[in-house]
């Protein structure tokens, strides 16, 4: 019952979200950060902790200055994700800024390509963009409860031109068959949701990352893209990587540790370069778990 109610408010809140002039809609999501942000929550807390191993060294006022600064920036994001289906196309494409598109163009120009990604910036904005300049996107999503609620989400991705799949143990049949067919797959990728991922060293410390990127690479003999999304005044900046190429001649456990561990590093020089932009409440390192 709970649930059901929890979906019936967040689906009033998005329609409500979707029809306020833009100007109240932010302001009212960035009142929203700062009421969080100053209740200093558990997620505030452990945002921190995280934040501290990107930037280490600040003082506790410098800390909470750039949580306050992440705060807003992930109420951002929900408020583009509410109204971003009613947006322009040209206001979609004219407001993303690629850097790397001729690594996108590369890794795409024989086949398909997978686009591995941390929980930065706006990756719909980015997908919807991709989809509008012509490449098929294809993504995942994690089961959300109430259904009603990961229904909403689905069609939501499906109207800004993506193929989205329920994330479960069947979802690599369809993404292989989607990256045959010369599609770009866009997993978030710098969080292990399983506890059972690849061990890898982030900003010097140990954890793991799912390794459902480097697998499909390493199975289909697709390139991965390491991808990073941050902000602009008016849009997101999306920057693509140098392709990340699979050797299918070596131990395949080695292998997909290797590009795991590439992937880390990527994100790692990126979001040290706007760490406000990266959106991480929950424990990631293995000290923190």
């Amino acid at each position: 019952m709970f649930d059901e109610f929890a979906g019936v408010a967040y689906s009033a809140g998005w329609s409500a979200t979707r029809f306020l002039p833009e100007f109240l809609a932010y302001r009212s999501f960035s009142l929203l950060a700062d009421q969080s942000w100053l209740a200093q929550g558990k997620a505030i807390t452990q945002y921190e902790r995280n934040l501290a191993r990107v930037c280490p060294g600040l003082t506790r006022v410098e800390m909470r200055e750039l949580s306050r600064k992440g705060m807003r920036s992930y109420m951002r994001y929900w408020c583009d994700t509410f109204r971003l289906q009613d947006w322009s196309r040209t206001r979609i494409v004219d407001t993303v800024l690629i850097e790397g598109e001729e690594n996108l163009r590369a890794a795409l120009s024989d086949g398909g390509a997978i686009a591995a990604l941390p929980h930065s910036g706006n990756w719909d904005h980015a997908g919807a963009c991709i989809a509008l300049k012509g490449i098929r996107v294809a993504t995942v999503a994690e089961r959300l409860k109430p259904e009603s609620l990961f229904q909403q989400f689905l069609e939501y991705r499906q109207s800004l031109g993506m193929d989205v799949y329920p994330l479960d143990a069947t979802v690599m049949l369809p993404l292989m068959r989607k990256i045959k067919e010369g599609s770009l797959i866009a997993l978030v990728a710098d969080r292990d949701l399983s506890q059972h991922g690849i061990p890898v060293t982030f900003f010097g410390e140990q954890t793991t990352m799912p390794p459902g990127p480097a697998a499909l690479s390493f199975q289909s003999g697709r390139p991965i893209l390491p991808t990073v999304v941050t902000y602009t005044k008016n849009g997101i900046i999306l920057r693509f990587g140098s392709p990340i190429n699979p050797d299918r001649k070596a131990n395949k456990s080695a292998e997909i540790q290797r590009m795991t561990q590439m992937c880390a590093d990527y994100f790692a020089a990126e979001i040290v370069k706007a760490p406000w932009d990266w959106h991480m409440f929950q424990p990631l390192w293995s000290a923190d778990r």
